[in-house]
């Protein structure tokens, strides 16, 4: 697979399957020293979020319901903080090697690895706060905001300051995507009661642009509870009964 050095959100991702596909890719997309290539690997994605600060690391870790492509095939992306101990202890034990690899010392990273019957396999990180609902999810099972927290390390403050108590032990979230036009119709009313945060970016007649990236879309509903299998359910109500119609622009 290949990926550009200097996007987010899945932008310009690439899966090549075969030596067809490659010379087409490389005939249509290739510049010199903007992509990396990277084996492909077979399984779920898990992204591990944290706040580090002088020795003190907040961290929390949720896997994706499916690949953060998703965009691209018109589905929606969501992520679910994971229950699975034995999981939960693997991406722990992760987060202390970049941690240390790295010789991190404050930093908000976002790390993303790969679920695989061996364990997981690291496949980037990042310096920043990931996207789409990490933050609010994060907010409700850590009690930071690593948007705002981030800022502080970069003006040298100490993050750590405007921690409140976290609501909930286990969050999720889901985003929605459009492919461009005249938005209809927009129905969330099966769980907007029981989001914790709701964010819809348009209302019928209004014109939407294509969803581009993945970290970002016409909508986010993120949900706080006690149990992973409450979130889940959530989630799953999300992705079914979360509705919306658009139509070509003039």
């Amino acid at each position: 697979m290949v990926k550009p050095r200097a996007l987010s959100g899945s932008q310009g991702v690439a899966v090549l399957r075969s030596a067809e596909e490659a010379d087409e890719w490389l005939a249509s997309s290739y510049e010199p020293e903007a992509f990396l290539a990277e084996a492909f690997v077979e399984g779920d994605m898990c992204h591990i979020d944290a706040l580090v600060y002088d020795g003190d690391v907040l961290w929390d870790t949720s896997r994706y319901v499916r690949d953060t492509m998703a965009y691209l095939r018109g589905e929606p992306l969501s992520s679910v903080s994971v229950g699975d101990a034995s999981l939960r202890e693997a991406a722990g034990a992760l987060l202390a090697q970049v941690i240390d690899g790295w010789e991190v010392r404050r930093a908000v990273p976002h790390l993303e690895a790969f679920v695989t019957p061996t364990g997981l396999t690291f496949c980037e990180v990042a310096a920043r706060p990931g996207g789409a609902g990490v933050v609010d999810a994060f907010v409700a099972t850590r009690g930071v905001n690593l948007m705002h927290e981030k800022l502080l390390i970069e003006c040298g403050e100490d993050p750590l300051r405007n921690r409140v108590e976290p609501i909930a032990a286990h969050s999720a979230w889901t985003v929605h995507y459009t492919t461009g036009g005249v938005l209809e119709c927009f129905d969330d009313s099966a769980v907007s009661g029981g989001a914790y945060k709701r964010r819809v970016a348009a209302q019928p007649g209004d014109e939407v642009p294509r969803s581009r990236f993945s970290a970002t879309g016409l909508s986010l509903h993120v949900f706080a509870g006690p149990t992973h299998e409450e979130v889940l359910a959530w989630v799953r109500k999300a992705e079914s009964q979360v509705t919306f119609k658009t139509r070509p622009s003039m």
